[in-house]
């Protein structure tokens, strides 16, 4: 029977929970690098990628240095105020990135032609998916073509015009 856990009169052996720390929190440097990290404009996210800590850790560690904590809601509308630079998500097909604004790219977009033009002449979206997967012609990431993505591609630049 261990009866050293339970006797309140043995106060000379460590407990378990004092003997426990976090290396991470006990490092100044770490706590110096998330406040200048949060301060220069990272979310809770990117530091704990950068650093390999829990954000949790990291958001106990701003409160408890006294740091006010950004909404979300703030960088969202940060993101929405500047015009120039890439945008999150999917670049649609025929497209790319050039100096932080979506162009046109000659390479797909002539693939994106063929496909409205097969489309203006009453061709369904099956049967030009089809059509391209047997010429060989695939995705930008190298799959087959389907019906669905002849449809956004088709909707997309047909909205396009419309909006012109």
């Amino acid at each position: 029977m261990m009866q050293w856990w339970t006797e309140p009169t043995n106060k000379q052996r460590p407990q378990p929970h004092v003997i426990i720390e976090l290396p991470f929190l006990a490092k100044v440097h770490s706590r110096d690098r998330i406040a200048e990290l949060y301060r220069a404009g990272n979310s809770l996210r990117e530091i704990e990628r950068q650093l390999n800590i829990p954000k949790s850790t990291t958001l106990s560690v701003l409160k408890n240095d006294g740091i006010e904590i950004r909404s979300h809601r703030d960088r969202q509308s940060f993101l929405k105020a500047s015009p120039i630079g890439m945008r999150a998500g999917t670049i649609p097909y025929g497209y790319c990135y050039l100096d932080g604004k979506l162009v046109v790219d000659p390479h797909e977009y002539k693939n994106v032609l063929k496909i409205l033009q097969q489309f203006k002449k009453g061709m369904s979206y099956r049967s030009i998916a089809r059509g391209f997967n047997c010429t060989k012609i695939r995705t930008r990431m190298g799959k087959i073509w389907t019906h669905e993505i002849i449809k956004r591609i088709c909707d997309r630049e047909l909205n396009k015009k419309r909006r012109k």
